[in-house]
């Protein structure tokens, strides 16, 4: 089973390494044998495009390694976890705008002051975020929400994030399979969108390590919502030790 399922991670990986390299190759070739200056520009972008591209899913590669090597570290400190999640819903205003995409943010936090890994929980949230923007139609929406619920204990919260779209959505079928690497649902290759496959495995896994979970809602042609839920314990700010 490990063997059939190193050979399915290594078919898929080449794959998908293989066709953003094609595309760098065949443009430099068009690029190199044009003499129209214009020409030349639309080549060296798709270029661009296709390169970042495969930038994306070397790195997406290299952090599933790092998370199934046990690599990854979650670390915590005290944060302003209001002013987190402002700065990070900032972060995705101009993707929105290109897409002319609608969006509420909604926010019901009790206490300002989390633990948090805040690298880890951004990688997450954005992830989560950039396929709800990419598999969103223009003029869509894209709806967030932060909420405070009780946790066992009196020394900690859960924080569950909602992102909810109007967009393609999943299958039920592909659903059962989202967060396998490699998994992409037939109707978001055929239609164009660009993607690796790998981050819905690596937001799993993330979540997973934060001690979180994570689920998810879809139907096809009306659209996504994603759940995470995260145990933070109660932090203060970080003036008021130091005055300490």
């Amino acid at each position: 089973a490990a063997n059939k399922a190193k050979s399915e991670f290594l078919f898929n990986m080449s794959h998908d390494i293989r066709t953003p390299m094609n595309a760098i190759m065949g443009f430099t070739n068009f690029a190199l044998e044009s003499n129209d200056p214009d020409k030349q520009r639309e080549y060296l972008e798709n270029i661009d495009v296709s390169s970042k591209q495969l930038l994306d899913l070397i790195n997406n590669i290299l952090e599933l390694a790092r998370i199934e090597n046990h690599k990854i570290i979650i670390e915590e400190e005290p944060v302003d976890i209001r002013e987190t999640f402002r700065k990070l819903c900032t972060i995705f205003k101009s993707d929105l705008k290109k897409k002319n995409l609608s969006c509420t943010v909604n926010m019901d936090i009790r206490h300002p002051y989390l633990y948090v890994d805040t690298m880890h929980y951004s990688q997450v949230f954005l992830n989560v975020v950039s396929n709800a923007v990419k598999y969103t139609s223009n003029g869509g929406s894209v709806d967030v929400s932060f909420k405070e619920l009780p946790n066992r204990g009196k020394e900690s919260c859960l924080v569950e994030t909602v992102i909810e779209d109007n967009g393609i959505g999943m299958s039920e079928e592909f659903l059962s399979h989202a967060y396998e690497s490699f998994s992409r649902e037939r109707t978001s290759t055929v239609s164009g969108i660009q993607g690796t496959g790998l981050g819905l495995a690596i937001v799993k896994n993330l979540v997973s390590l934060m001690k979180g979970n994570i689920s998810i809602e879809s139907r096809q042609g009306i659209g996504t919502k994603v759940t995470i839920r995260l145990p933070h314990r109660f932090g203060e700010a970080q003036e008021d030790k130091k005055e300490e």
